[in-house]
């Protein structure tokens, strides 16, 4: 059977046709007769002639700033707040730190909740990120009650309004 590889939207690699992506990677998967690890990956796209070496940034002063930015993305993305919750046993966690769309960098969470086109554009930005998780599990049996649920969530907001 013929894979058709195409790129997940908002893919920072568009400049590699993905057919020829998925079709290497699945190559060097049957080579190696394993699954295949990002190192691997690497590996192999150091070649110059691989058709994945334009994927990579390979002076490496520039590679090592892209991968501490990468590493500072991570420990913003991971910092929470934690709080009590009436009549809860547990505590309440929130993302300290938020990417608003459209916006460089990123700002308090409480503080971007509290503005109402920030806390719009978040809104928003969860729901797109709902039906990206809704398109990459829906094939799955297991799921159905969830993605069902999202999707009529999504349908009676849209008529809310």
């Amino acid at each position: 059977m013929s894979m058709v590889y195409q790129w997940r939207k908002g893919a920072r690699c568009a400049d590699i046709d993905p057919q020829v992506a998925g079709d290497e990677i699945n190559r060097l998967e049957k080579e190696l007769d394993r699954n295949v690890e990002a190192a691997d990956i690497v590996k192999v796209a150091k070649a110059k002639r691989s058709p994945l070496h334009s994927a990579f940034e390979w002076d490496d002063s520039e590679a090592a700033r892209l991968f501490r930015d990468e590493q500072a993305r991570d420990l913003i993305a991971n910092i929470v707040v934690v709080y009590e919750e009436p009549g809860s046993d547990e505590p309440s966690m929130i993302r300290a730190f938020v990417h608003i769309s459209g916006e460089s960098g990123y700002t308090n969470t409480v503080t971007a909740m509290s503005d109402v086109d920030k806390r719009q554009k978040i809104v928003e930005q969860a729901w797109k990120d709902l039906q990206i998780w809704t398109v990459k599990y829906e094939q799955y049996k297991e799921f159905a009650e969830i993605v069902s649920t999202i999707r009529g969530s999504k349908k009676r907001q849209a008529r809310l309004g």
